[in-house]
């Protein structure tokens, strides 16, 4: 299992989980901490050694009130980290895409004012 983090949690409002329905890929997200409303990002990803994911290496789309979430992730040209990738999140569902790849999954979310939802 890979722990891979972006942008440290300074408070937290929302958090949520994402989970692939067939492959080992998950994320959490915070919400909080940065203008952009997201605290932090935990990326489990298979066969990639636990490091923090490099600055300025994710874009962040929060909209709260719709429940949607897109994360872009740039691999900078590193094999030591997971290719780049977007997750994208509406409501309860959630859709991971890299490369050729686009694994669908389940998102909870498990606090803050979604909670529940």
């Amino acid at each position: 299992m890979t722990l891979l983090t972006s942008a440290p949690a300074f408070a937290t409002g929302d958090i949520l989980t994402f989970g692939a329905d067939h492959a080992p890929h998950s994320f959490i997200v915070y919400s909080g901490g940065d203008d952009d409303g997201i605290g932090g990002l935990v990326v489990y990803w298979p066969k990639i050694a636990a490091r923090s994911l490099p600055a300025g290496s994710t874009k962040w789309d929060f909209n709260r009130e719709a429940n949607e979430l897109r994360v872009t992730f740039t691999n900078p040209g590193r094999n030591d980290l997971p290719p780049s990738f977007t997750l994208e999140i509406v409501g309860k569902r959630g859709t991971l895409t890299y490369g050729k790849r686009v694994l669908s999954g389940t998102t909870t979310w498990m606090s803050g004012p979604l909670k529940g939802y």
